[in-house]
């Protein structure tokens, strides 16, 4: 994850494979895909409007965590630190 002064995360596509391997897993385990994606999946259209709706109250993402989330700059460069490096490994993982 990156936090943008332009209001949108970077990764975007990744953020709507996320719940993926636990719908596949839900799945594979005899349940229903339907249900699983109606409680794990992510739908773009549901991102666009939650990004629409910080836009209009805040600006900014870097606004939203700091001013609507309560997280000052240290908890916002500890979770770039730490999406990064899950971001990384996860892309790490994918070439070998």
């Amino acid at each position: 994850m990156r936090l943008t002064s332009g209001g949108r995360f970077a990764g975007y596509g990744f953020y709507l494979l996320e719940g993926k391997p636990v719908i596949d897993g839900f799945v594979g385990a005899g349940g229903d895909r339907a249900i699983a994606e109606a409680v794990f999946g992510v739908k773009a259209e549901y991102l666009e409007a939650s990004f629409d709706e910080m836009q209009k109250r805040y600006g900014a993402i870097i606004r939203y965590f700091s001013e609507g989330l309560g997280i000052d700059a240290a908890g916002q460069n500890a979770l770039r630190v730490l999406y990064a490096e899950d971001v990384t490994s996860a892309q790490r993982g994918k070439s070998k």
